[in-house]
């Protein structure tokens, strides 16, 4: 190859460079790194104190779907079309338990003498399933460790077994002990502490007069209890706990994208968590940490619509699901609209730098930009997980390592940048090509992230052309 064929080529091959580093360098800059921690906070005491303030789920749906929906009206975010109409909510009526008086375990000496007292909701729960039923209850227990007993069995039992069983046999099961006589059955949690509540209430539940008095138990709450059996203590049960129709709320709001060949984005988070109590104790730090994800998802939809000289390609949906005790039953009816599109699940975020993702085999491609960005932020995904039984296109990020111990400012900012900075890659600066194939996206976006070294390449290159081939300009 001569000289001059050689420079041009040199030079054609850097002016290609250069020209697809502006290309994956074109379209306005969308910022993420102008949230308000201030803001933040204000939405997280002002659910802390709707959930103080309520006695059951309604109540607490209620004034907080009011308030999540005035927030995104004064954003301008539009409302979604439900059953034929616009509207920012989406109301559904479930059987949902709430504390009519208070619940307590109590170990007592034979003189009816309380040994020791534990604490609703920190040490014990109600287990609203198989033939749950609300009494007060006092005798003799025993320790069983199985599901083989003997018919002179006491009105309580302490099982260590009990949670592993399938919905259809803890029914079965309850149908025999009842039967035996047994009023009252104590079981522990499979985790050390009593914090995912949503299993305890099946909304399937038998209805029953009698039925049995079920309480959860942290571990060392059922450790201490079996201690105190093994002496000859004896325990009174009462349960408050009363089921009643109540009405529950979704609210929605969305950013229209310029686009609407585009599916659109899907952001989710509950607002609601721990059922409202009368009687509770701690009950205000017991919940906190179940406003941090949906005050976060509040503030991304203020700065949406705060950077109104971008608009998006593609639309955004932001949806508050309530109903996370009730079977997170808020979520099913979400997918009964049949709104198709790449949906993220948040849970548990804002105190946490490590998270568990679980992911549907149809949304590798999403599952691996969620990746991409998280490592970007500091932000470290621990278990990934693939289950086909969760709806197509669907991602459910939870935080793990979450104590209710306040807001964690590194974790909120590290997360809330990672949030929206997928969001401006899912839903910004789109064309046809990248709209629709990941691949290309992640090749434009390395390009952009990776500019000036390659640019600082490009540049050592054409001086490297420039001073190899000097005599190039003397020679025709």
């Amino acid at each position: 190859m001569n000289p001059k064929h050689s420079r041009m080529v040199y030079t054609t091959l850097t002016c290609i460079i250069v020209l697809v580093l502006l290309i994956s360098n074109l379209g306005n800059n969308f910022k993420t790194d102008v949230f308000s921690y201030k803001d933040i906070i204000e939405n997280i005491e002002k659910l802390k104190s709707n959930w103080l303030s309520s006695f059951t789920e309604e109540e607490y749906t209620k004034i907080t779907s009011d308030y999540i929906s005035s927030k995104l009206k004064n954003f301008s975010l539009e409302p979604i079309e439900i059953d034929g109409k616009k509207s920012y909510i989406q109301n559904f009526s479930r059987d949902i338990p709430f504390e009519e008086t208070k619940s307590y375990i109590q170990v007592i000496s034979k003189h009816d003498n309380v040994i020791r007292s534990y604490k609703h909701g920190d040490d014990f729960i109600e287990d609203i399933s198989g033939l749950f039923s609300s009494k007060y209850v006092k005798g003799n227990a025993q320790i069983l460790n199985s599901t083989t007993f003997k018919e002179d069995v006491p009105s309580i039992l302490l099982l260590d077994n009990y949670k592993s069983m399938s919905s259809y046999n803890v029914e079965n099961f309850d149908e025999k002990l009842e039967a035996l006589g047994v009023s009252a059955i104590i079981y522990p949690d499979i985790k050390e502490k009593i914090i995912d509540k949503s299993t305890l209430f099946n909304i399937e539940y038998t209805p029953t007069s009698n039925g049995i008095l079920k309480f959860c138990v942290s571990n060392e709450t059922y450790n201490e209890l079996s201690s105190f059996i093994k002496k000859g203590y004896k325990l009174r049960l009462k349960s408050g706990m009363k089921i009643k129709s109540q009405t529950l709320t979704n609210v929605y709001g969305k950013v229209q994208g310029t686009s609407k060949k585009y599916k659109p984005l899907i952001i989710a988070s509950f607002y609601d968590g721990d059922l409202p109590s009368r009687f509770r104790d701690n009950k205000g730090s017991l919940f906190e940490a179940n406003t941090y994800t949906p005050s976060i998802l509040l503030e991304f939809a203020r700065i949406i619509k705060l950077q109104e000289t971008i608009n998006p390609d593609r639309t955004i949906i932001f949806a508050f699901i309530s109903g996370k005790a009730i079977d997170k039953i808020g979520l099913d009816v979400f997918r009964n609209l049949n709104i198709t599109g790449d949906f993220l699940l948040l849970d548990d975020i804002g105190n946490s730098s490590k998270f568990n993702l679980t992911v549907h085999k149809n949304s590798k491609d999403f599952s691996n930009t969620i990746n991409h960005f998280m490592i970007k932020n500091d932000l470290k995904i621990v278990s990934s997980t693939t289950n086909n039984y969760i709806h197509e296109e669907s991602a459910y990020l939870f935080g793990i390592n979450n104590i209710p111990n306040g807001l964690n400012f590194n974790s909120s900012y590290n997360t809330c940048k990672f949030i929206l900075s997928l969001i401006a890659d899912e839903c910004y600066n789109l064309d046809f090509i990248t709209a629709y194939y990941r691949d290309i996206r992640a090749i434009k976006r390395f390009l952009k992230d990776y500019t000036i070294p390659i640019a600082t390449i490009s540049l050592i290159f054409i001086t490297f052309v420039v001073f190899r081939y000097p005599e190039i300009k003397n020679t025709n």
